[in-house]
């Protein structure tokens, strides 16, 4: 295969995702199309950047701007339903040790971001401009992408992709301590989370190594995703407390139970690291 062929067909699997879940998407019901959705919107998006370097710079931002602007309606419905996920794990886990009155109040807080959100959304996926957007995206062809005319064996380029984005991921990784900064663990997520996609997407052509890293960048990404939850729902009950002074209390408990969670994480990051770099030692000793 091509690398041109390659990159079409990968750009297509999100598009069709894209399509299929664009309609389902709209319902306020059907958290998990809308989920899909955005999967399949962050996986163009991702490849667009991974390949940039066979379709052009200039290019590659115009579609990705495009693609932003939808993000744009669709990331705030999916914050807010993580949210509410969040909102309710904490209450069991916390039980008698909160005020049921104020969880009312933020689960009424939540609700009313959600309709607020949701008809945003629907306008955006109501308007020509979303229209003309899905069926540009639904005319990408081998012929019609504007790749650079350079010739490339495709399992090569692969690895090259692969191993770039994977020392980027360990530069990061290996330099994280107890002490960094938030930033440096949601930096992380995002090399891991397009590194995943690359891999998952290589898989065809490059067999269970592909496939063994796609798991790998998957528990980085997982791991710290509930990181990165944890730290948005503390920043969404830090501003509820400035705001409304009578949910201080149970707010308070609240982020004490989030914080010492990402406490948590933190210090058991170092063992799924370990069990990352000895897995990575293993294959290569395998393959020696």
């Amino acid at each position: 295969m091509r690398v041109n062929d390659f990159v079409t067909e990968t750009f297509q699997a999100s598009i069709r995702t894209l399509v299929e879940k664009s309609d389902s998407a709209r319902n306020p019901k059907d958290v998990e199309a809308l989920h899909d959705f955005r999967v399949g919107l962050r996986k163009l998006r991702s490849h667009l950047r991974s390949f940039e370097s066979t379709l052009g710079t200039k290019w590659v931002r115009l579609q990705r701007d495009r693609l932003e602007w939808l993000d744009s309606y669709v990331r705030p419905v999916r914050d807010v339903d993580v949210l509410i996920l969040r909102l309710n794990n904490d209450v069991k886990q916390l039980g008698m040790e909160i005020d049921s009155e104020v969880i009312k109040s933020l689960h009424l807080s939540l609700a009313i971001a959600s309709q607020r959100e949701r008809a945003r959304l629907k306008i955006a996926m109501d308007s020509q401009l979303f229209s003309e957007l899905m069926q540009e995206l639904g005319s990408w062809t081998v012929d019609s992408i504007a790749f650079r005319k350079e010739p490339r064996i495709l399992e090569n380029w692969l690895k090259e992709l692969g191993r770039a984005s994977r020392k980027e991921i360990f530069t990061i990784a290996l330099n994280l301590n107890e002490q960094s900064p938030d930033r440096e663990l949601h930096k992380l997520r995002i090399k891991s989370k397009r590194a995943r996609y690359l891999s998952e997407a290589s898989i065809s052509v490059l067999g269970q190594k592909a496939k063994r890293r796609a798991k790998e960048y998957e528990s980085i990404q997982n791991f710290l995703g509930d990181y990165h939850d944890s730290y948005v729902m503390s920043q969404w009950l830090s501003n509820l407390a400035n705001s409304r002074s009578e949910f201080q209390p149970t707010t308070s408990v609240l982020r004490g139970w989030e914080d010492r969670h990402r406490t948590e994480l933190r210090v058991r990051w170092h063992s799924l690291w370990s069990e990352i770099e000895s897995g990575t030692a293993e294959s290569s000793e395998s393959q020696g």
